[in-house]
């Protein structure tokens, strides 16, 4: 048997965990095996109730068979290599309630156990009948090419199309953005489940009341200050924040919201649960402590994309659970802070590399912390970490650089990668520096160069995918630095341009 990941425990076989699900109910797992990884073959099981489960309470009781969306009679089997999350609770242990011939084939994470009961009863019980059997349908010939009209044009699509994009510069359904639109073409796509918008007709929002399916909206320049999502099925919202106050009402069963160019703007968010199981995620942020969203006082997740620097005891959510900070080379000014998060579990912190570690609160002042995460920091705040989160269950510190790196690359879009592979990282950096320092010295007319540039950016990646693999995570990351790279440059090129010339002679 391979080695067991270092700090995860070996748990019993037939060790069954009660899980909190949403509305104050249970659901429950169980450990059925060990793995030749090292991780433990687990299983979701068919059982909800109201409280805490006993093992009697799980006689009888077989694994969850997954059947909503694209799952067809799927039980909900994965390898977990991790320690359980604190909240799930240890019952005891039993016989394993199932067993399989087949090998176990579906990695994850043991939250991936968590909700799908809920997810099963609400497709059963709350998507319509015909909803359900369209979605089936489509899924069935989602090859099969079928046209609709919007927006004055016809188009050709897969019939399993579960996404469009409308309006705006990069649109696969273009239209005008004061276009009134009949959204219901979009009917004929039975697996639609997300509109990403960019215009002023607020109709999209009866569309996605008449349809339960519709779960997922990014709206873009909106120009509302007052956005009324109540009685749509929405889940996940992106939405611009524009110049001007923004007062937006969302469903209780929303889990989901981003806000795009959140500044000092004043936002209001009219949650039933004061934001208790959301998770918000703010972008493009300036401040060191934007100023909280009001109406969101019992936030559970918050996530904070590129905070140059961030005062941590400004945030204003004391009831967070979780807390994602991605800093891009910034700072953290106070982890002292953190000790006033007592419902506090889970840390994560990227690419930070100004803070002061040993203020990190001893593990005794966070009596609910299970699990901490920084990717991407100073070796010297790395060591004294390590010391300062003895007795937390789940500690991972990954990508600690030297002074002297990120002296030299800490604005590299590259510079994780050297966390993967040296030889790699360190290519991949030298490439970006160098089309850095190229097309930021550009006149501003000189859009031949540019272009040129721009596509000998890319074939140097090419000639570096022939040394190194460069997988589906690589090519992204890729093509978001062309952009960066592009961005930097005095030349200006639309998207659209810009697409095409990564493109052009791209190979990997």
């Amino acid at each position: 048997m391979a080695k067991r990941p270092k700090g995860t425990p070996r748990i019993d076989i037939g060790t069954c965990f009660a899980v909190p699900e949403d509305g104050d109910r249970f659901s429950a797992c169980q450990v059925i095996g060990h793995h030749e990884s090292g991780g433990h073959e687990a299983i979701a099981l068919d059982w909800l109730g109201d409280a805490m489960p006993t093992l009697k309470d799980l006689d009888g009781v077989s694994v969850l068979i997954l059947n909503h969306h694209s799952w067809s009679d799927s039980p909900q089997r994965l390898i977990v290599s991790d320690a359980p999350p604190g909240e799930f609770v240890p019952i005891g242990v039993r016989e394993p309630l199932t067993t399989f011939d087949e090998e176990p084939r579906s990695y994850g994470s043991w939250l991936g156990l968590s909700g799908r009961i809920l997810t099963e009863l609400w497709w059963n019980e709350v998507v319509p009948e015909a909803e359900r059997r369209a979605y089936k349908d489509a899924r069935k010939h989602r090859r099969e090419p079928i046209t609709i009209e919007f927006a004055g044009a016809s188009h050709e699509r897969e019939r399993g199309l579960s996404g469009a994009r409308v309006g705006g510069e990069d649109a696969v359904f273009p239209a005008e953005p004061d276009q009134k639109l009949d959204w219901s073409a979009f009917d004929a796509f039975g697996m639609m489940g997300l509109i990403e918008y960019t215009g002023t007709d607020a109709t999209v929002l009866d569309y996605f009341r008449g349809r339960v399916l519709m779960q997922t909206l990014h709206w873009h320049d909106h120009g509302r200050s007052t956005i009324d999502l109540t009685g749509t099925g929405i889940g996940r919202l992106v939405l611009e924040v524009g110049d001007g106050p923004l007062e937006v009402r969302v469903p209780a069963e929303i889990e989901f919201i981003s806000l795009l160019g959140y500044r000092d703007q004043k936002v209001t968010v009219h949650h039933e649960g004061e934001g208790h199981g959301l998770h918000l995620l703010l972008h493009d942020l300036e401040d060191t402590a934007p100023p909280p969203v009001v109406g969101l006082e019992a936030l559970s997740f918050l996530s904070l994309m590129t905070p140059k620097e961030l005062t941590l005891g400004e945030l204003g959510y004391p009831a967070l659970e979780r807390l994602t900070v991605r800093s891009d080379g910034g700072a953290i000014t106070d982890l002292e802070a953190l000790a006033e998060l007592q419902d506090l579990r889970r840390l994560r912190v990227t690419e930070c590399y100004e803070m002061q570690p040993e203020a990190f609160p001893e593990p005794s002042a966070l009596p609910k912390l299970d699990s901490v995460e920084f990717h991407s920091l100073r070796k010297s705040h790395a060591a004294v970490l390590k010391k300062r989160l003895k007795g937390v269950a789940t500690v991972k510190i990954k990508g600690a650089k030297s002074d002297a790196w990120l002296a030299a690359n800490a604005g590299n879009p590259f510079n994780n990668w050297v966390d993967e592979s040296q030889k790699l990282g360190k290519a991949a950096c030298k490439i970006y520096k160098q089309a850095y320092g190229k097309v930021t010295k550009l006149a501003a007319d000189d859009k031949d160069t540019y272009h040129q540039l721009m596509v000998d950016f890319v074939r140097a990646f090419n000639r570096l995918g022939t040394k190194h693999a460069l997988d589906t995570i690589h090519r992204e990351h890729i093509f978001s630095a062309f952009f960066e790279l592009a961005s930097a440059s005095p030349v200006e090129a639309t998207k659209t341009e810009l697409a095409t010339w990564f493109d052009e002679d791209r190979e990997f």
